[in-house]
């Protein structure tokens, strides 16, 4: 089985962390561990790469889904970007997109969770989330 490999990278607000391989119930825990050691905060709003991930397990599944709750019950959010051909049918034939938020591409997925970002700070107004939606992302390594 291919290694599992993570990134992360911190905007204001959002935390995206990139993975790559495969996640099944041998690595399902380091995808845990990874994923907690990447919050900060438990109301952070996270975003979840998923183009380079050839494969989903239902412990990786569950992971996800127990990532989104935890996420939920602390005011924040789990967005999912860009999932490979492969997971986007593992999340559809499960009915798991029916859940998670599951977005077309990793920006779309960032900036839906830099809108929930701003909404959910004091003082903020939808006239910032122009010059956030126009950033341009670089693929994490």
């Amino acid at each position: 089985m291919p290694g599992l490999t993570f990134a992360s990278q911190r905007l204001p607000g959002v935390t995206v962390i990139s993975v790559a391989g495969e996640v099944d119930a041998t690595n399902a825990g380091l995808f845990d561990a990874y994923l907690r050691k990447s919050r900060h905060l438990p109301g952070e709003h996270v975003v979840i790469d998923l183009s380079e991930m050839g494969f989903l397990g239902s412990a990786g599944l569950r992971v996800l889904l127990n990532t989104h709750a935890y996420a939920r019950q602390h005011g924040g959010s789990l967005h999912l970007g860009a999932p490979h051909p492969v997971l986007a049918r593992i999340l559809e034939t499960t009915q798991a997109q029916s859940v998670l938020r599951v977005h077309p591409t990793v920006e779309q997925a960032v900036v839906a969770a830099l809108r929930e970002a701003q909404a959910s700070m004091p003082g903020t107004t939808e006239k910032a989330l122009p010059v956030a939606s126009g950033m341009e992302l670089q693929q994490l390594p």
